[in-house]
C-alpha cells in the first residue's frame, strides 16, 4: 500500500515537471515569436524599408517598440534625401547621437555596420528606409506618423550630374523648390513640430563675388548666376515664406563638401581620386587655377548637428566654409601625389563656370584642414576598392 502511493507520488511529480518544461517552452516560443514581429531580423545589408500602404502600418509600429527592453530611448529624426552624400553623412552623426533615422529617399540606401543595435541577441537596424520622390507629396504620407525630434532636408541635385550635363533651372526647381515645399506641407497637415528643420543650400547664392568680402554674411545681396544656384535660392525663399512661427528653420549654406560617400559622378574630389587611381587625366570643366573653398564632410554633419540641437528661433541662416582658398590645381596635384598617380591635369572648356569664392562660417574653426582631409578620403576609397 505504501509503495503503491509512493509510485503515485514519484508519478505525479514527473507529470508536474513534464508540463511545467511544456509550459516553459510554450512561454518562450511565444515571446520569441512577439520578438520577431517587433524586431523581424533582418541581413546586415538590409534594412527595414516602406514601399507601400501595405508596410506602412508595420513600419510604423515597429519604429514605435524599437526602443523596448533598452536602455537608450531612440528619439527620432527624419533625413530627406537620405541615400545621398550629405544625407547619408547626416545619418551616421544621428546615429552617433544616439537617434533613430527614418530616411526619405527615392534611392537605395546602403547602411553601415554601425546603422544597427542588437538586442535580445539579434542585429535590428536603427533606420527605416521609406522609398519616395520629394517631387511627389502624396508619397510623404508614406512616413509613419511618429514624434520626430529633427528633420534634414537633404535632397537635390549635383550642381553639374553625370560629368558636366547643366540641367534648366525647372529641372532643378522639381527636386529643391517642389520638394522643400511638399515637406512643409507634410509638416503642416501631419501637425508636426521638431525642434529644428534644417535645409542644405550652397553659398554659390551669392554668385561671384571678390575676396574683399570674406567672410561673406548672410546679409550679403544675393546674386546667383547658374541655373542651379538660382535654385537653391528658389527653394530659400520658399522655405521662408511657409514657415510658420512655432517651426524653428535653419539654412545651412555650404562651401564645397567633399568626402566619403561622394559620388565619382558628381562630385569633384571624388572624380579627382578615382581618375588619379586609375592613372586616367583629372579632367576639370574650369580653370586649373579657378579657386575653391573646400569642406569636408564630416564637419558639414557635426555642424549640422550643432545648429539643429542649438537655440531655437523662427529662421536662423548660415554660411560654412574653411575661409581658405584653393586653385583646383592644386587640389588635384595632391591627390596625384597621395595617389602616387602618373595622371596629368586637363581642362575640359567646353563648360563655361564663373568662378565663385567661399566664405567662413562665422562661428567656429575649421576641423579638417584640407590637405588632412584629402589624405582621409584617398585612404577610404583605397581601402573601399581592397575590399
Amino acid at each position: 500500500m505504501i509503495h503503491n502511493r509512493r509510485q503515485a507520488t514519484w508519478k505525479g511529480r514527473l507529470l508536474l515537471f513534464i508540463f511545467a518544461g511544456v509550459l516553459l517552452y510554450l512561454t518562450y516560443f511565444c515571446l520569441h515569436l512577439l520578438m520577431r514581429q517587433t524586431h523581424p531580423e533582418v541581413p546586415l545589408t538590409e534594412i527595414y524599408q516602406v514601399k507601400s500602404d501595405l508596410d506602412y502600418d508595420l513600419m510604423h509600429t515597429l519604429i514605435e517598440k524599437r526602443t523596448q527592453n533598452s536602455e537608450v530611448i531612440y528619439p527620432i529624426a527624419l533625413v530627406v534625401g537620405g541615400s545621398g552624400f550629405l544625407g547619408a553623412s547626416m545619418i551616421d552623426i544621428l546615429l552617433e547621437e544616439k537617434l533613430q533615422v527614418i530616411a526619405f529617399d527615392d534611392q537605395e540606401i546602403h547602411p553601415n555596420r554601425d546603422w544597427f543595435v542588437t538586442k535580445n541577441g539579434r542585429l535590428v537596424p536603427l533606420v527605416t528606409h521609406v522609398l519616395g520622390k520629394v517631387e511627389r507629396f502624396e508619397d510623404f504620407f508614406l512616413i509613419p506618423d511618429v514624434d520626430v525630434r529633427y528633420v534634414v532636408f537633404a535632397a537635390g541635385i549635383p550642381a553639374y550630374p553625370n560629368r558636366g550635363n547643366v540641367l534648366s533651372e525647372d529641372e532643378y526647381n522639381a527636386v529643391h523648390v517642389e520638394g522643400a515645399r511638399n515637406l512643409m506641407k507634410f509638416l503642416e497637415e501631419r501637425s508636426m513640430r521638431p525642434r529644428r528643420v534644417l535645409f542644405y543650400s550652397s553659398l554659390d547664392v551669392y554668385g561671384p563675388f571678390a575676396k574683399s568680402f570674406l567672410p561673406v554674411r548672410s546679409v550679403h545681396s544675393k546674386q546667383p548666376i547658374s541655373n542651379w544656384a538660382r535654385s537653391l535660392l528658389n527653394m530659400e525663399r520658399v522655405v521662408t515664406q511657409m514657415a510658420s512661427q512655432d517651426l524653428p528653420i535653419a539654412i545651412l549654406r555650404l562651401a564645397t563638401p567633399y568626402g566619403p560617400k561622394q559620388s565619382v559622378e558628381t562630385g569633384l574630389v571624388a572624380r579627382m581620386v578615382d581618375s588619379a587611381l586609375r592613372n586616367e587625366d583629372i579632367e576639370l570643366f574650369v580653370s586649373p587655377d579657378f579657386s575653391r573653398d573646400f569642406v569636408y564632410v564630416t564637419d558639414v554633419s557635426e555642424m549640422s548637428m550643432m545648429i539643429m540641437k542649438g537655440r531655437y528661433s523662427h529662421i536662423t541662416e548660415y554660411n560654412m566654409g574653411s575661409g581658405v582658398q584653393t586653385t583646383l590645381r592644386a587640389v588635384a596635384e595632391q591627390v596625384i601625389r597621395l595617389t602616387g598617380s602618373s595622371s596629368k591635369i586637363v581642362h575640359n572648356s567646353e563648360i563655361l563656370e564663373i568662378p565663385y569664392q567661399q566664405a567662413r562660417l562665422d562661428e567656429g574653426d575649421e576641423r579638417v584642414p584640407l590637405t588632412n582631409g584629402l589624405e582621409l578620403y584617398t585612404d577610404y576609397v583605397k581601402a573601399g576598392r581592397r575590399a
